[in-house]
């Protein structure tokens, strides 16, 4: 019988102090290090769990990793012993790797937060069930990670997801659903979030205008969930612009975010303080069409005007002043990026890095990404993103989260 990996003393004292020595089920947040019976005694009451399995057969399986992997710290999650146990349950099959991937880089960026000062909300949107709808198939639920890459063709529902998210802030969001007398448009959703207990948030949209909120078994007048919601909607330029189209580039930047132009202003120099993705320097400079948005991109050695540049560059630059909003946000709410990425067409190499970007402990924001189609990458197994795969056609789509 082979003997379980297990972790070193290093990897274990490493992985307990970026969490400084809590619990990282996001529900808990339980000290897992205090006074012992003596009074040169410290008590630990917490271990390094396994992500992928310490043997072949155990929970969540070993994900073809190497042993060298598996006993690595980035396999570990600092854990009280209680939901050490409790995500190993049913063959760990409510927790699957990459949720406890998310769940370490979480409470890894609330501590991040709070050694500098920063006291920001916890708050974790875990899964959303789909009761009824006009596009999916009745119960189809879908579970979120710190990054969720949500891939499927047109009409497969991936705007209608963002929409639904968005609703629970703001009802307008939903005005495409709550047609009066429009039977199909039903929508009954119930979204599973830990703030930093676990709760639940239901909204049905019941025809003739009328959207009704529940909190737990309650219904309230509207939901009061404190979120951060930050939405690139899919977009289109036409090239060259319509000639009634006298837009300078900062308001049509504005246009495409659904922000004001001071917004737009305002992110810029965050976005060139915080800078790590593909796209530096960015400047509003005055042309003869008014003012023009100017960045560096990777690859290029010279700047053009957001017009000029290609669909993939564009889609880059908008990112970042999302991200940039995001991550702002996230100081004092939790926040969530919605990211259609229909806007974008991402080579393996920038797939990987921008996945990689979002999921940086430096971003305390979690982050859905839809895509037509994932460009293959043997990085995706190991990293963590959750992935869901829209199947099917409208009225019987279902939502697909096994392994990739």
């Amino acid at each position: 019988m082979t003997e379980p990996i297990k972790f070193t003393k290093k990897t274990r004292i490493s992985v307990a102090g970026r969490c400084a020595y809590r619990c990282s089920f996001p529900a808990c947040d339980k000290p897992t290090v205090g006074p012992g019976a003596r009074s040169d005694q410290i008590a630990l009451t917490g271990k390094a769990a396994h992500i992928f399995s310490a043997s072949p057969g155990g929970p969540r399986g070993q994900g073809n990793l190497t042993e060298e992997q598996l006993r690595s710290p980035e396999n570990a999650i600092w854990m009280c012993s209680d939901h050490a146990s409790y995500v190993d349950t049913n063959r760990g099959e409510k927790f699957p790797p990459a949720l406890l991937l998310s769940y370490k880089a979480l409470q890894e960026a609330r501590i991040a937060k709070e050694q500098g000062g920063i006291k920001a909300p916890t708050g974790w949107f875990h899964e959303l069930e789909l009761s009824e709808s006009p596009i999916f198939v009745p119960n189809a639920r879908i579970r979120f990670g710190k990054l969720t890459v949500v891939v499927g063709g047109n009409g497969r529902g991936k705007t209608a997801l963002c929409e639904w998210m968005a609703g629970l802030g703001d009802p307008s969001q939903l005005r495409r659903w709550d047609h009066p007398r429009k039977e199909q448009s039903k929508l009954k959703l119930e979204v599973t979030y830990f703030d930093p207990l676990e709760k639940h948030a239901r909204v049905e949209v019941i025809g003739n205008g009328v959207i009704k909120y529940y909190l737990e078994d309650r219904e309230v007048p509207f939901y009061p969930l404190k979120l951060g919601l930050v939405r690139l909607p899919q977009y289109f330029i036409r090239q060259p612009p319509h000639e009634d189209d006298t837009r300078d580039e900062l308001q049509l930047v504005s246009d495409i975010l659904q922000v004001s132009t001071s917004t737009v202003r305002n992110l810029i120099p965050y976005v060139n303080r915080h800078n790590q993705g593909c796209v530096k320097n960015l400047r509003l400079v005055e042309n003869r069409n008014g003012l023009a948005l100017l960045a560096d991109h990777e690859g290029e050695s010279k700047a053009r005007c957001f017009r000029q540049t290609s669909d993939s560059q564009q889609g880059k630059t908008l990112i970042e002043l999302c991200v940039a909003r995001a991550r702002f946000s996230a100081e004092f709410l939790p926040t969530i990026l919605m990211i259609e990425g229909g806007i974008l067409s991402f080579d393996p190499y920038n797939f990987a890095k921008y996945a990689e970007y979002l999921l940086s402990a430096d971003h305390h924001f979690q982050t859905i990404l839809m895509l037509i189609k994932v460009p293959r990458t043997d990085s995706i197994r190991w990293s963590g993103w959750e992935f869901a795969r829209l199947v099917g056609t409208n009225k019987n789509v279902t939502i697909d989260q096994s392994p990739f």
